[in-house]
């Protein structure tokens, strides 16, 4: 009764440190872009389960149906996220209590609930936070099947497993992952049908294989750049220890080493975890020696089986002293609340909220607006609500070699002779590494207003003539972190 009580106590915590940060940054392209699909009509999101190229079409399908009741503000598009962020507690808590004793089970749930890394994609309006939810939904159903067996318990996994594909691609790593458990003792008398199971499953991922083995062969950048097997490692170990941001790093990694080292040093339940999270890290790097398509978060899935080896490891250590495991603990828990505290008071994500806030005070009907990458007048757009004020340009694409003087032809051609046109710069580098675009502002017009925000800087020019006012107005927003 008293782990029921104490389960209970730490959803109620987990929610409560979900939802106190969850408007502290702006949405930033993917989130708007997540609105911006879901809120298509439905024969179109439909259709992104059989348009190749798609991700996450069961993810839309979901929060379109939410969105049409909740609204589409930035509180309604991260709750839901929040929502499945909090539900996979119980289900972390439960898988973790086939690698630990009832008390050790709470520890790792218990670090899931502190988790920075957790609550921010819990904060996040994108769909990992469901899939966290559905892909250990998915490991607790494989953990039944193999243990008890029956028809239904291996249908309930190939479903689960099934609807995590359509949540997000990676989930064919996680399948990966799991195979591993049939290495366990107590699970090889049911690889023949685990193996007929697995094999079940190629049916339904049959649709995303014809159009994805095609894209991972075509020669054409993946848009992801390349990691070592080591640096992945090292960005996952960082992030599923002290989150998006910790103001003590490289120190805060310490006390996790030392857990995962005692959870190592565990042996057969710490080496099974161990494996289980480095298997699907491997399948995905080799993927990536053709093709990169790596960052963090498409290996969420593996982040509860990180703190069930920390939880392993704090035991580990509290059997070679009785102080040094609850000491181990409460330095975990110190760390995920400083770096809690950071991610939600430092801006991390592109401030549009800001940038918008600015340019709606001084802008005028006519204005030219030019985006440099021009992807980001979505979140503009969103920020505007609406309002179609301005004149929209893209900003050219320099990387392939364009020239000054062909920079030059482009902006007179969509720009003219107007005589205010806003720069919107934010992933500049992405589309003009040689900052061609500012340059050639610079150049031909004078600069009346700058703001300076996360990831977003967004300047006013004015060309020079009788008609402008001499004084120059400058605006800036110095926020911590500030990418310039």
């Amino acid at each position: 009764m008293r782990d029921k009580i104490l389960a209970i106590l730490l959803i109620l915590l987990a929610f409560a440190l979900r939802i106190a940060g969850i408007l502290s940054q702006s949405l930033w392209r993917d989130e708007v872009d997540a609105i911006l699909f879901a809120s298509a009509p439905l024969k179109e999101v439909l259709g992104y389960f059989v348009q190749p190229g798609w991700n996450g079409p069961l993810y839309y399908l979901l929060l379109k149906g939410w969105l049409s009741l909740a609204g589409k503000g930035e509180f309604a598009l991260r709750y839901f996220s929040l929502l499945f962020g909090v539900l996979s507690l119980p289900l972390i808590l439960r898988a973790a209590k086939r690698f630990l004793p009832k008390p050790l089970a709470l520890v790792a749930m218990l670090l899931s609930c502190f988790s920075p890394y957790l609550v921010w994609y819990s904060q996040e309006g994108k769909m990992y936070g469901l899939w966290l939810f559905l892909s250990t939904l998915a490991f607790n159903f494989h953990l039944n099947a193999l243990e008890k067996g029956g028809l239904k318990r291996w249908l309930l996994y190939l479903a689960a497993v099934t609807v995590c594909l359509y949540v997000h691609l990676h989930s064919l790593f996680m399948v990966l992952g799991q195979l591993g458990l049939y290495l366990w003792p107590g699970y090889r008398r049911k690889w023949r049908e685990g193996l007929t199971a697995h094999l079940l499953l190629a049916l339904p991922f049959v649709p995303v294989i014809r159009w994805l083995l095609p894209a991972f062969l075509a020669p054409n950048p993946s848009g992801f750049p390349y990691y070592p097997l080591w640096d992945m490692i090292g960005i996952l170990f960082t992030g599923w220890s002290c989150g998006i941001l910790s103001t003590l790093w490289p120190w805060s990694l310490i006390p996790a080493g030392l857990a995962i080292l005692g959870g190592v040093l565990e042996r057969r339940k710490g080496l099974l975890l161990l494996g289980l999270i480095l298997a699907p890290t491997l399948g995905l790097f080799a993927v990536c020696l053709k093709k990169p398509v790596f960052t963090d978060r498409y290996l969420i899935f593996l982040a509860p089986l990180f703190y069930i080896l920390l939880s392993l490891g704090v035991r580990f250590w509290q059997t070679k002293s009785k102080l040094l495991g609850p000491v181990l603990l409460a330095s975990l828990i110190l760390i995920d609340i400083e770096a809690l505290w950071s991610q939600s008071h430092f801006p991390i994500k592109s401030d549009f909220r800001a940038a918008v806030a600015l340019f709606k005070e001084y802008a005028q009907e006519g204005d030219v607006v030019v985006f440099q990458i021009p992807y980001v007048r979505r979140v503009f757009d969103y920020y505007l609500a609406g309002e179609k004020i301005y004149i929209p340009v893209e900003g050219p694409y320099t990387n392939w070699g364009m020239t000054p003087k062909q920079v030059d032809a482009y902006f007179r051609k969509h720009i003219g002779y107007s005589r205010r046109a806003w720069l919107v710069l934010s992933e500049a580098e992405m589309w003009d590494s040689r900052e061609l675009t500012e340059k050639w502002f610079e150049d031909k017009y004078r600069p009346t207003l700058r703001g300076h925000f996360v990831r977003v800087k967004i300047t006013l020019y004015t060309r020079p003539g009788p008609l402008l006012s001499p004084q120059v107005l400058r605006y800036k927003c110095f926020l911590p972190l500030v990418l310039r």
